[in-house]
């Protein structure tokens, strides 16, 4: 799956008191809709209530909901392995924006918390989602988290 990828130019301006993004020439109010399981249900009724930004989530750690037993992302994830990522699952949650909310603008969010693969093949390893100060030092980490950005 190919995907076009089109030079955009944004900033922050301040225009009126109000703090707003500069999208290519288009002034947007900086609310963005951020939800970690958008769907084809929700994405088209923040679009049609005019909201113009959506943050892409693409993470295959679990939510707080339910003793972490769902996960954020309902595309799977990105960071599949050592040196092995789905972009796939990416391309997936991108498509049903394009979809859903056509002439929107994306930012990617980027989840580097410790995998469940990688907590599996390292057991020392901590969880970064909960113990980030206590791991943000471990080199492998650190070095696998730089590989995957």
């Amino acid at each position: 799956m190919k995907h076009e990828i089109k030079e955009t130019t944004a900033k922050i301006i301040n225009k009126n008191g109000n703090t707003m993004l500069l999208i290519n020439g288009t002034e947007l109010y900086s609310s963005a809709f951020r939800s970690f399981r958008p769907s084809e249900d929700n994405v088209p009724d923040f679009y049609d209530k005019g909201f113009k930004l959506f943050c892409i989530h693409s993470s295959g750690i679990m939510t707080a909901l339910a003793n972490r037993t769902i996960p954020y992302s309902e595309y799977g994830e990105v960071w599949s392995g050592e040196d092995s990522y789905s972009w796939e699952n990416l391309a997936a949650q991108a498509e049903m924006f394009k979809k859903n909310a056509p002439d929107a603008y994306y930012a990617v969010m980027i989840d580097l918390n410790t995998p469940a693969w990688m907590l599996e093949k390292y057991p020392q390893m901590r969880d970064t989602w909960t113990e980030l100060i206590q791991e943000v030092d471990n080199p492998k980490w650190r070095e696998s988290a730089k590989e995957y950005i």
